[in-house]
């Protein structure tokens, strides 16, 4: 590392904020960027003192950063290089996506009321997004798949889908930037919930809703927490949604978020490049 030209650190603080003070303390002089800072706007805010610290550039993907890192400098958003369509009209496509998540303790428990809910939702195709590396785990991971057609590209399915059940996650975000209307369901232990509760200090658990609460505005989608999460009430987001506010909100986020983060960050690692 003391032979380099930069450093860059990409998210994982319980990593990064550790081999970036050893770093400094090794003596490197290459400046150290940190993309996609800690979320200290939820919880742990000393981690601020931290990066600001022990790190040159601090390169944020989310505008309000900037209201807790003196030094925070919006780069735009990786999910917006990413997700280069959206919707421009609402679609009756017939299809339904299902987002259980990528680990699984919250695949085992989404999968049961995914799979009610599922049955209970005639005449449409129901998308199970699992993700490219859970493929050979199906059986082990999900159980009973029967009621779905099993597809492995999420904003594919999303862009497809008329409607999604999503675990809370980066993919609610997707789901939002690509305009698909969508309820979050997010279902843990009762111990880390209720850490969560103790120690989270955002209202919302979904990226789009806390966006949103920043901008001064309303949630956009429901949000479905621990004992809530049942078919009964995910069967009712479904059919009581207010799927055209889901086109505005799309584009309200578009608007926020502004650009892709990928061009931003390489000039903070090769600034003589700039033009």
């Amino acid at each position: 590392a003391k032979t380099a030209d930069a450093v860059l650190l990409i998210d994982s603080p319980a990593f990064n904020l550790p081999l970036a003070k050893a770093m400094r303390e090794a003596g490197v002089k290459a400046p150290i960027t940190y993309y996609i800072l800690p979320q200290v706007w939820a919880w742990k805010p000393k981690r601020v003192e931290k990066v600001e610290k022990f790190c040159d550039n601090l390169a944020s993907i989310l505008p309000f950063d900037e209201k807790f890192y003196s030094r925070a400098v919006y780069v735009g958003h990786p999910l917006l290089d990413e997700l280069k369509f959206k919707k421009e009209k609402l679609i009756n496509s017939s299809k339904i996506a299902f987002l259980p998540g990528s680990r699984r303790s919250e695949i085992i428990r989404l999968m049961p009321i995914y799979r009610e809910v599922a049955k209970d939702i005639k005449d449409k195709e129901k998308l199970l997004v699992i993700p490219p590396f859970l493929i050979d785990k199906v059986a082990e991971f999900y159980g009973d798949v029967s009621e779905f057609n099993i597809v492995n590209e999420a904003p594919k399915a999303l862009y497809e889908s008329e409607f999604a059940f999503v675990c809370s996650g980066t993919a609610t975000l997707e789901a939002a930037l690509i305009g698909t209307p969508f309820v979050l369901c997010y279902k843990a232990k009762a111990i880390d919930v209720w850490l969560a509760r103790k120690l989270v200090k955002v209202k919302y658990a979904g990226l789009a809703n806390i966006m949103y609460d920043f901008m001064g505005k309303g949630a956009l989608h429901d949000e479905l927490i621990q004992e809530q999460v049942s078919a009964l009430n995910l069967l009712n987001a479904y059919k009581n949604c207010d799927k055209d506010k889901f086109l505005t909100g799309c584009n309200e986020l578009r608007a926020y978020l502004k650009h892709g983060s990928s061009v931003n960050v390489a000039k903070f690692l090769m600034p003589s490049r700039q033009e």
